[in-house]
């Protein structure tokens, strides 16, 4: 691994605290609470809230995210989520819910925060019955469905494998278990420097990222997936491509893929679209947007047919 590439990621050091060696981060208490939900953080506004000394989030879009059904009546009357199996009820204000017609005792009670509708982790975890963390140095809640053991895309052992094949020689990595629920922590060093770096791995999708000091998670598989486009896509072309960040993901097959925009810049037109590619996170499978947007196998032909199409606009 280059001096270069180590540097980068040095920025990563103090957040070993964060992840098993037994020390503490004080946060700052206002800073903004985000949440995660299946690996990725909500975008929206009034997130999550701390009310006594519990986690409070905004039900509407965690269960969007979830994929659950909300059901908001008048303001006194219940509101009923269902997911799964499973039908929770509650009302604002009161400590005691009820999920399949069964109490639930709530340490405190759902309530409207800044014109949001709060409820507490607790009437997630066990009256939807997914799983919940709190990560309190980075102030970030994570919330994850129940897994069978099939979904599991990569073990520990074969995480560290790809995390040390990235790094390069020169580098010992030690794993540091598992964080947010869902990542497999491995803890980075080399001789040539004082400090440690981290490198979270995704255990559903084997997708790899550097975190950075704000909790953001930075896609390294991402960076892998647009070099695997940019090959393939180059002795294509007639002329130099420009190829975007899409900033979104696709779930083609069950798997998760990046979107690429493809195009290319000129002085007449300034914008010439060729087309939207999706690679897979391991970079080895790909798709493409067609013109009446369906999503298909990545075409060398009709890849080339775009291409051609786009510079006689």
């Amino acid at each position: 691994m280059n001096k270069r590439a180590i540097q980068m990621m040095l920025v990563l050091c103090l957040i070993l605290a964060s992840i098993g060696t037994g020390g503490h981060v004080h946060a700052d208490p206002t800073q903004t609470i985000k949440v995660m939900v299946n690996g990725d953080y909500l975008k929206q506004d009034k997130l999550a809230a701390m009310n006594n000394g519990r986690v409070m989030v905004a039900i509407n879009p965690v269960s969007v995210a979830l994929k659950a059904t909300l059901q908001f009546q008048s303001t006194k009357k219940p509101i009923k989520i269902k997911y799964g199996t499973n039908e929770v009820t509650f009302t604002l204000g009161q400590k005691t819910a009820y999920v399949n017609g069964k109490k639930l005792a709530l340490n405190v009670p759902p309530q409207t925060i800044n014109n949001t509708t709060m409820v507490p982790l607790q009437l997630l975890s066990k009256g939807l019955n997914v799983d919940t963390a709190w990560k309190e140095a980075w102030k970030v809640v994570a919330i994850e469905p129940k897994h069978a053991a099939s979904e599991i895309a990569l073990t520990e052992s074969e995480a560290l494998k790809k995390v040390k094949s990235l790094l390069g020689n020169g580098v010992t990595v030690k794993s540091k278990g598992t964080d947010l629920l869902r990542f497999y922590t491995f803890q980075g060093s080399t001789s040539e420097y004082e400090y440690d770096f981290f490198h979270y791995v995704d255990k559903y999708t084997g997708e790899i990222y550097s975190v950075t000091l704000d909790a953001s998670f930075e896609s390294l598989s991402k960076a892998e997936g647009l070099k695997a486009l940019d090959a393939k896509v180059r002795p294509l072309l007639t002329r130099e491509p420009n190829i975007e960040d899409g900033y979104e993901t696709k779930i083609i097959n069950s798997k998760k893929y990046y979107a690429f925009d493809v195009f290319f810049v000129g002085a007449s037109n300034p914008y010439y679209y060729v087309t939207t590619a999706y690679v897979s996170v391991d970079a080895k499978s790909f798709y493409m947007l067609t013109k009446d947007n369906k999503v298909v196998l990545f075409s060398d032909k009709l890849f080339v047919q775009y291409m051609n199409d786009a510079l006689k606009e």
